[in-house]
């Protein structure tokens, strides 16, 4: 919704993460997405987790500050090494330019 899409296509934030990886699009493991980028994450769940690059260390999430705020849903501006650093502790798989 960020990028102005109703949904991005997939059923999962995993299942896109792996359309780009085999599209060629994914970068990896690369730490240096640029502002805009799609940062694909997998968990405990099978459906992964995606965020959105802001630039300068920021993310935009969902989620990911409850625990620690008390807010419940919504999206919120985040460090993104809160999704890995963080009660999330998620795995970083890479980021991805929004192609829809």
């Amino acid at each position: 919704m960020v990028h102005g899409q109703a949904a991005s296509g997939h059923h999962t934030a995993y299942v896109q993460w792996q359309h780009y990886v085999a599209t060629g699009v994914a970068r990896e493991g690369d730490t240096s997405p640029p502002p805009g980028s799609l940062l694909f994450y997998s968990g405990a769940s099978s459906a992964g987790h995606v965020a959105v690059y802001l630039g300068e260390g920021q993310a935009i999430s969902n989620d990911v500050l409850d625990s620690e705020t008390g807010r419940r849903g919504g999206v919120h501006i985040t460090e993104a090494a809160e999704l890995t650093d963080g009660a999330w502790r998620l795995n970083y798989l890479g980021w991805a330019p929004p192609t829809y």
